[in-house]
């Protein structure tokens, strides 16, 4: 693939639409952006039969906005999020598949079907209107025996291959080092992200400041008797970690803490602090996570 999108899918209704890979066609479940007061963005994102045909897990996301859900109930935003990320990075790694007649195209989706674990692909069919609309259609979602059996697969180079984030030097960056003996955080982390922030921390910049530094110095004792609390994110072409941060109760997390390890200092900087349901997000890019702060927030 020579030309170079910036999404999978139409995300801000400004974008411009020969940018987007695919145009999503099935008005199959309304997704509204925007609180209660604020612009509301409708787009249709058939995507629930890909959350039926995958194994089951939390695709729904929880944010809130001044105390307004950000998205509607039944929303399923956090896997709407799994496929365009996932699309960013299979493009980066040139592992879009497109049939030798450039009709139709293919990837896969990182994800398998709850019936007998099969990888599931998504293919795409060559839009031939023109003009601004995307070069793609979405045709359907399918497990790699189906799309086989059905002959969906001739015609393409082979088998699209799932996303990689991480090789065999890269991978020590997927667990917490315990000999960088500081995680350093500015000031400055604390005062951009105070909306994030459960109250009464978000109307008091200098006490959330001491909440989070007290949050942070227990984490080193909590990492060194349970490795799983650093859970891995992809961001920004790199691995980075996201810790929890427990600021009401010591054994609920109410934020994370993003962390990158600088190697020439011997410590960790904290590059910015998520809501969970954003940290869940981020973290589902490269596996469900299992770590049980995260996983049952």
């Amino acid at each position: 693939m020579t030309k170079q999108y910036e999404s999978l899918y139409q995300r801000p209704e400004t974008q411009d639409r020969t940018k987007i890979f695919a145009h999503f066609k099935l008005p199959l479940v309304p997704w509204v952006s925007g609180v209660e007061d604020g612009p509301k963005i409708e787009r249709w994102l058939p995507f629930h039969p890909l959350a039926d045909l995958a194994q089951g897990e939390r695709w729904q996301s929880d944010a809130m906005v001044d105390g307004v859900r950000k998205y509607p109930e039944g929303n399923l935003e956090i896997l709407a999020s799994h496929l365009h990320f996932t699309f960013l990075r299979l493009q980066e790694e040139g592992k879009i598949l497109f049939s030798k007649d450039g009709s139709r195209a293919c990837f896969n989706t990182g994800l398998l079907d709850r019936r007998d674990g099969c990888d599931i692909y998504a293919f795409f069919a060559r839009n031939r209107t023109g003009g601004d609309h995307p070069d793609w259609d979405f045709a359907q979602c399918c497990t790699k025996p189906d799309a086989v059996a059905r002959h969906w697969m001739e015609g393409f180079p082979g088998f699209p291959e799932v996303a990689e984030y991480y090789d065999a030097e890269s991978c020590r960056d997927l667990f917490f080092h315990l000999d960088c003996p500081t995680i350093v955080v500015e000031g400055h982390i604390v005062e951009d992200h105070l909306g994030r922030f459960p109250p009464p921390f978000r109307d008091d910049l200098n006490l959330a400041t001491v909440a989070v530094q007290r949050a942070v110095g227990r984490l080193y004792a909590q990492l060194k008797r349970n490795y799983k609390l650093a859970v891995p994110i992809w961001h920004e072409g790199r691995i980075q970690l996201l810790l929890p941060l427990c600021l009401t109760d010591s054994n609920k997390a109410d934020l994370a803490l993003v962390v990158e390890r600088v190697d020439d200092r011997k410590c960790y900087v904290a590059k910015t602090i998520l809501t969970l349901d954003m940290a869940y997000q981020g973290a589902r890019l490269i596996c469900r996570p299992d770590s049980e702060w995260l996983k049952g927030y």
